[in-house]
């Protein structure tokens, strides 16, 4: 154990005293994101995502001798509020937690770095490992729900201005058990891994193509399709006898046998191909930063509305940090059953984007944050800080961020016209091509 004394002076016009702060340093395995550089004139512009490794770093800023706790991060087990001792007696629960608070502090210093004027990552946050339960606005932890799979950065308590409060009078229950909640600030919380069985997409459309409504539609088809041959056939001169009778209630029977025994087989068949899922967040790096970009942006994108504009901000922040393209590519240990989120995705404007809130975490918006910033240069960070004063939980796609980078335009070149006009221009046609 290495300790560093960081001596801070606090001068006041009554007096003059020395304040030392003790900060310590600990060795631990983390999960390490191994790259490979792409550099253009001597300088890195992206990196490739490799394998996730174990490897020895130095954990710095820790308050504790003992524990993980730092001046910005403290990692604890569930809804904990005690630091995880060093001296735990599962290995895997450190290595996560060491991994948790090592990738925090790299982002948060890497982002201050690039950002040195940006009003934000003072704040020590309390960073919950192997949860399994729903947040809750009201109660802090709900004990009815769990969930796996997952990460999610939360709001702090509606409560912040008291010390503690009463359950029970909360809820307005003579007999509660309910344990006094006391308030919280904005918290990540890493949720327990666990292979879970969903439906892949070829269940839900065979599912779809079974039902009662579809099916009838199938058979509406093959019985119309049938009419129109037997018509055409009368129409052009063709004998109605006894084997045109035949033979238009035998394909009547078929079509009527198609429908209804074709989407059960597709249904059964379908139950083959179960999706399966399987997500470690606290052990991806990518997803570790992309959770305290939330903390860093909270001023700004409101945490309680996981939207396109929250999610996709919040990718293009983590990439900018670390310069890896994407989220969860390379991972396939502690990533199973999903897609990765891409810088370089082509993806098209739809509709669903602003009405499909599981959309909300695709690579849309990275994607397109990314297009822009190729077509602003030098002024990508500048537009992009600025441009999330005009967004908030609410705004669409097609009208807010546009409105907002074309505002965030306006603040950077505010007195130069020209610059103006060509930096809205170069976003116009990175807008138009990708069908906002």
């Amino acid at each position: 154990m290495k300790k560093v004394v960081v001596l801070i002076w606090f001068i006041s016009s009554f007096s003059t005293s020395l304040v030392a702060q003790t900060f310590f340093t600990k060795e631990f395995d983390v999960n390490f994101r191994e790259t490979k550089n792409y550099s253009e004139k001597g300088q890195v512009v992206y990196k490739k995502p490799k394998a996730l490794v174990k490897r020895k770093v130095i954990l710095e800023n820790l308050i504790s001798e003992n524990s993980f706790d730092g001046e910005y991060f403290k990692i604890v087990e569930s809804d904990s509020n005690d630091a995880i001792s060093f001296n735990h007696s599962d290995k895997k629960l450190l290595f996560k937690a060491a991994t948790t608070y090592y990738y925090l502090s790299k982002t948060r210093e890497r982002f201050l770095e690039i950002f040195p004027h940006f009003a934000g990552g003072k704040q020590k946050t309390v960073v919950r490992i192997e949860m399994s339960k729903r947040f809750s606005p009201r109660t802090h932890f709900d004990e009815r729900t769990h969930i796996f799979n997952d990460a999610r950065t939360v709001p702090a308590s509606l409560f912040q201005q008291q010390k503690e409060i009463d359950p029970c009078r909360l809820f307005k229950q003579e007999d509660c058990s309910i344990q006094t909640i006391l308030p919280w600030n904005e918290e990540i919380w890493f949720y327990r891994p666990r292979l879970e069985k969903d439906e892949s997409t070829y269940e839900q459309v065979a599912t779809q193509i079974n039902s009662r409504e579809m099916k009838n539609i199938l058979l509406g088809n093959f019985i119309y399709a049938d009419l129109s041959q037997a018509l055409y056939e009368i129409s052009n001169g063709g004998v109605v006898d006894d084997l045109f009778f035949e033979y238009h209630l035998v394909s009547l029977g078929l079509s009527l046998g198609v429908s209804e025994i074709i989407p059960q087989i597709l249904e059964l068949s379908s139950k083959i191909f179960k999706n399966r899922t399987y997500l470690d967040t606290a052990l991806i790096p990518e997803v570790i930063s992309h959770e305290y970009m939330h903390i860093l942006l909270k001023n700004f994108l409101p945490l309680d509305n996981s939207n396109h504009i929250n999610e996709g901000f919040a990718n293009f922040f983590t990439y900018r940090v670390n310069l890896i393209p994407s989220i969860g590519k390379k991972s396939r240990k502690y990533h199973k059953g999903l897609l990765s989120k891409q810088l370089h995705s082509k993806e098209k404007y739809r509709l669903s984007l602003e009405t499909v809130p599981d959309l909300a975490h695709g690579s849309f918006v990275f994607s397109l944050l990314g297009d822009l910033q190729e077509a602003l240069g030098e002024y990508a960070d500048a537009v992009f800080l600025s441009s999330l004063r005009y967004l908030d939980g609410a705004s669409f796609l097609n009208k807010g961020l546009v409105m907002a980078i074309n505002k965030g335009i306006d603040d950077v070149s505010k007195g130069r016209p020209e610059l103006n006009f060509s930096l809205k221009n170069k976003c116009l046609a990175v807008f138009l091509k990708r069908g906002l």
